[in-house]
């Protein structure tokens, strides 16, 4: 049979920043995850951009243009958004 506690613990606000502390945890930019989320909704449409441009055998240049500039600054927002995190 269990015993019943007295009193309930009590845990103060060091003590979780200190529980925090061991188990790694540090705060997360609000900035840094809105760069990483924009970043990755321009990197996903670019990629299947590719893959259309990919199977058609004409494409305007400007498009692949377009797609490369949208691609690469998605995809660096979006490593960004990794490292930093």
């Amino acid at each position: 049979m269990a015993k019943r506690r007295g009193s309930p613990d009590v845990v103060s606000v060091s003590d979780v920043e200190r529980a925090g502390e061991n188990l790694g945890l540090r705060p997360r930019s609000r900035r840094i995850q809105t760069i990483g989320s924009i970043g990755s909704i321009l990197f996903g449409p670019a990629l299947g951009n590719v893959l259309q441009i990919a199977g058609t055998r004409q494409t305007a240049s400007e498009n692949a243009l377009r797609t490369f500039a949208v691609g690469t600054v998605g995809a660096a927002m979006t490593i960004c958004g990794f490292v930093r995190d």
